[in-house]
C-alpha cells in the first residue's frame, strides 16, 4: 500500500463516521426536543348565567405555550344571543371569526346580549394555532353553556 492509498482509506473512514454521526443526530434531535405545543389550550369563561336583555362578556383565552397566532371561530344561537363586539367579525350571523397575532397567550373579549330564555352553547373551534417557534397545532376546541333566565319586568 502506498502513502496515497492509506490517506484515501483514512479519509473514507472519517467521511463514513461523519455521515453516521449526522444520520444518528438527525434521528435523535426530534426525540430530545420538548413538545411544548401539547400544553397549549383554549378556554372560555364568563356568561354562565344571565337574564334576558342583559349584556355580558365571554373571554376566550389561548394559553400554555408561547402562542404566535390564532385562527379560530365561535358559533352561537342567534335566537338566544346577539353578538355585539370582540371578534374579527361583524353582524349577528351565529359565527364569529377570531384571528390574532401576538406572543404569549391570546385572549378575545366577546360581548353578547341575551335575547331569549333557555340555554345555548358557545362553541370554539380552532383551525390554526401557531406557536412563536413556528410549530403549528390544530384542533383546539372548547365549549360553554350559557343559561338565560327570564328578564325581570
Amino acid at each position: 500500500m502506498t502513502y496515497s492509498e492509506k490517506k484515501d482509506q483514512f479519509h473514507d473512514r472519517v467521511l463514513r463516521r461523519i455521515i453516521v454521526f449526522l444520520v444518528v443526530a438527525a434521528f435523535a434531535v426530534p426525540l430530545l426536543t420538548p413538545r411544548v405545543f401539547a400544553a397549549s389550550t383554549v378556554s372560555i369563561s364568563g356568561g354562565d348565567q344571565v337574564k334576558g336583555g342583559e349584556t355580558f362578556t365571554v373571554t376566550v383565552t389561548y394559553s400554555g405555550a408561547q402562542i404566535g397566532s390564532v385562527n379560530g371561530s365561535m358559533t352561537y344561537d342567534t335566537n338566544k344571543l346577539n353578538y355585539l363586539s370582540g371578534g374579527s367579525s361583524s353582524g349577528n350571523t351565529g359565527y364569529i371569526q377570531m384571528k390574532e397575532i401576538g406572543s404569549g397567550s391570546i385572549s378575545f373579549q366577546i360581548k353578547f346580549q341575551a335575547v331569549g330564555d333557555g340555554s345555548t352553547t358557545l362553541k370554539v373551534d380552532t383551525t390554526v394555532l401557531a406557536l412563536v417557534a413556528t410549530t403549528l397545532v390544530t384542533g383546539s376546541n372548547a365549549a360553554v353553556v350559557v343559561e338565560i333566565g327570564r328578564a325581570h319586568v
